[in-house]
């Protein structure tokens, strides 16, 4: 089982979180000596323990947001200006003992607004050409059922993004979710 969650940065200055609600601030549940630390960092990675070992996920020349899945089988992380794994593919799927799982490749959109705007553009969908294509960030909601969903945003053009539910069998992004236009972005 996984356990024992934390964010490090590159000074070795780790925080713990809780894996149970990734939604939560975590920096009203710490010091404020150890906050102020945390966050000297430029550079930020994930570790864990799993059957008594502790992994982490760090990148030297990078940061790396990540948290377990919903039914905390695997860990997805999205790496920000990273050579190891660059945008647009920057979403990474890995199993509980740190190896490699997969690579999440951008999927195509389904967002009338995204659809709008890649047709006007004449770009192909996904638009791999966009230099501002990249996973964003990680976070869970859940449906009317009371199911706990896996989503994924996905930046394109600045402006816009959309996010897709994480299937947990295929590890394949396939619903939207949402799609959000944000003028005020610059």
């Amino acid at each position: 089982m996984i356990k024992n969650w934390k964010k490090t940065n590159e000074n070795g200055i780790s925080i713990p979180i809780d894996i149970l609600s990734p939604h939560l601030s975590y920096f009203d549940k710490i010091e404020k000596s150890l906050k102020e630390e945390f966050l000297k960092g430029k550079k930020f990675g994930i570790a864990w323990e799993y059957n008594g070992l502790e992994i982490s996920i760090f990148d030297k020349e990078a940061s790396v947001e990540g948290f377990p899945t919903a039914n905390l089988e695997y860990v997805i992380a999205i790496f920000r200006n990273s050579k190891l794994y660059p945008s647009p593919n920057n979403a990474v799927i890995f199993n509980l003992d740190g190896s490699l799982n997969k690579i999440l490749q951008i999927p195509k959109f389904k967002s009338a607004i995204i659809l709008e705007e890649i047709e006007k553009n004449n770009q192909k969908n996904p638009p791999l050409d966009d230099k501002h294509l990249s996973f964003y960030k990680y976070t869970r909601d859940t449906n009317d059922l009371g199911i706990e969903l896996d989503i994924l945003e996905i930046n394109y053009a600045l402006e816009y993004s959309e996010s897709q539910i994480l299937d947990p069998r295929s590890l394949e992004l396939t619903n939207l979710f949402k799609s959000r236009f944000d003028r005020d972005y610059y």
